[in-house]
């Protein structure tokens, strides 16, 4: 290496191909005299943090594409250690990986807001995982969990341990040890959210009952009952397994 009286007869770079059947890949070639070789370790981090952003972005952001939407997404920051793998495959073509560690803060002008300590994208299908004080967040809903996983094919969220969904407007929080939560799709016209594992519970609050209209003015002595007020304070909903739910507000559950 430079500095220390040796000389490189390869040196490896990253780049990125200009086709645009390939576009948003990145490759390792070796610029040599003779026949292409692998890149030695230290090689995969030439250019990294730039290709580690690209590929955190593209995933996170594809989805929403995907369906239809076009949102203004970035990514803010990645605290520290970044770097690029290759891994070949047996058969087809080899995948890449892209890692961030120290912080990852990625934000979206509809008020989302995505951070973890650390990040892996894989590239092959736009899987992300998150790791360590992962956080959602968006103007009505937050979740916290210790990881996360976005299938991006599949438009499916999966968060483990620890897991906390708070709605903000109503003050409904949902705990659980895992969570999978599944985004509306051409095959789907609703979103959907599984808690399970351990003792899945959730807490909700119903708001408070209008005030009832006065009785009407009669003059035959007869006196008018007030409607019965429904429960308008705590309700909670708990469960093993798939879950259990109860309450004691009006008109059933």
């Amino acid at each position: 290496m430079p500095g220390h009286g040796r000389r490189l007869r390869n040196r490896p770079v990253l780049q990125r191909p200009q086709d645009r059947g390939t576009e948003g890949r990145w490759m390792f070639r070796v610029l040599s005299r003779g026949r292409k070789r692998n890149p030695p370790s230290w090689a995969v981090r030439t250019g990294a943090r730039r290709a580690v952003r690209s590929a955190l972005v593209a995933a996170l952001i594809a989805p929403a594409n995907a369906y239809g939407q076009q949102p203004d997404c970035r990514l803010v920051s990645v605290g520290g250690y970044t770097h690029s793998q290759r891994y070949a495959a047996r058969f087809g073509p080899s995948e890449y990986r892209h890692h961030a560690s120290g912080g990852v803060d990625y934000r979206c002008d509809d008020g989302t807001r995505v951070r973890a300590d650390s990040a892996v994208v894989f590239e092959s299908d736009n899987q992300v995982q998150l790791y360590g004080n992962v956080r959602f967040e968006d103007p009505d809903t937050e979740l916290r969990a210790d990881s996360a996983t976005y299938f991006s094919s599949r438009r499916q969220l999966v968060a483990r341990s620890n897991v906390v969904v708070t709605d903000r407007a109503s003050g409904t929080v949902i705990r659980g040890n895992n969570l999978t939560y599944d985004q509306a799709s051409e095959f789907r016209t609703l979103d959907q959210l599984f808690v399970y594992g351990g003792e899945p519970n959730a807490t909700f609050f119903v708001a408070p009952a209008p005030e009832p209209e006065p009785p009407p003015q009669s003059d035959s002595g007869e006196v008018a009952e007030a409607p019965t007020d429904p429960d308008s304070g705590h309700v909670g909903v708990e469960g093993r397994g798939g879950g259990r739910g109860g309450g004691g507000a009006g008109g059933g559950g």
